[in-house]
């Protein structure tokens, strides 16, 4: 049985697409860049930016294992389709 979560594929994907959905600043760029870039690019450029975004390197070795965790949960094909479609 798949649980969704405010229509996205979990919790983990719905809560990255709302950050960036919600910080204005990152919204404007990654529509901007979802538009250059391939599909398979894109999601690589989202998770590398959510990585840099929560400073996850910095984070202590229990904050690493449940960002990486959690991270590891998200649809990142979903969120980069949601971009290639224009975001909200």
């Amino acid at each position: 049985m798949v649980t969704k979560y405010n229509g996205w594929t979990n919790y983990e994907t719905w809560s990255v697409a709302l950050f960036f959905d919600n910080e204005q600043y990152l919204y404007n760029e990654i529509v901007e860049v979802a538009s250059k870039l391939s599909l398979v690019d894109l999601m690589e450029f989202l998770k590398e930016g959510a990585y840099t975004l929560l400073d996850v390197e910095s984070a202590n070795i229990y904050a690493q294992q449940m960002l990486n965790a959690s991270l590891a949960m998200v649809n990142w094909r979903e969120v980069a389709q949601h971009y290639k479609e224009g975001g909200f």
